[in-house]
């Protein structure tokens, strides 16, 4: 890893430690025998996913992990779906998630904490396509993850009714890779992160021109704290 990209990672997780710690700390001083519902999605390397040993793991869940033992907290850490858990998370039966992307739509539903990070999204397709932005998928065949950011903002935008739904990003990319359908509109970050490790070599990623996206972790519980609900 380069020093550069050393220093922001640094960055990003004391930002995310600083934030999070206030939010478990509130909860850590009014409930000492409450049991923290801890939930993420199963597949969204770095931040969070099911590792070899089919463990939680990634920067969102070891930070957590750190926190929580030293406000000694109780807690059950799951991972699943993303479909699943953001069902979950609509209906409050989750008191942290570990990453959630802001959108106009999710506000009119949950109400959101400081955010730690932009996300940023890309056209993946494949390397004889030439897409240069947005709305060159117009009608196209566009995979994106299910009940994840992109699948709201193109159904919403109503650019395509041709949007193929896939239960994570990789599979999303896996689609790509063997040609099946036009593209696939994807987290950049995390989308460039997994063509790394699985070799996929018959994509690349084209500018989407979408504004970044905020980052952040749920806490539902300390929210309902702080409002007084």
């Amino acid at each position: 890893m380069k020093p550069f990209n050393k220093i922001c990672l640094y960055q990003l997780l004391t930002t995310i430690a600083l934030i999070m710690f206030a939010g478990l700390k509130l909860l850590a001083a009014s409930d000492t025998t409450a049991v923290l519902r801890v939930k993420g999605d199963h597949f969204y390397p770095p931040f969070v996913f099911i590792n070899d040993k089919g463990e939680p793991d990634g920067f969102n869940v070891e930070l957590f992990k750190k926190i929580a033992e030293d406000l000694n907290l109780k807690y059950t850490l799951e991972l699943g779906s993303w479909a699943e858990v953001r069902s979950e998370l609509e209906e409050q039966k989750i008191d942290l998630l570990l990453g959630v992307l802001v959108s106009d739509s999710r506000t009119k539903e949950l109400t959101f904490g400081l955010p730690f990070s932009m996300m940023t999204f890309d056209i993946f397709a494949g390397k004889s396509a030439q897409f240069k932005k947005l709305q060159d998928l117009r009608e196209k065949k566009v995979v994106v993850q299910r009940g994840d950011y992109m699948h709201d903002y193109l159904k919403d935008s109503g650019l395509t009714k041709q949007l193929i739904l896939a239960n994570d990003q990789f599979e999303a990319l896996q689609l790509i890779q063997q040609g099946l359908y036009d593209a696939a509109v994807l987290g950049s970050y995390q989308a460039a992160h997994l063509i790394n490790v699985y070799k996929l070599d018959n994509i690349k990623p084209q500018s989407a021109d979408i504004s970044p996206v905020p980052y952040l972790w749920q806490l539902l519980k300390a929210m309902k704290s702080l409002s007084g609900n």
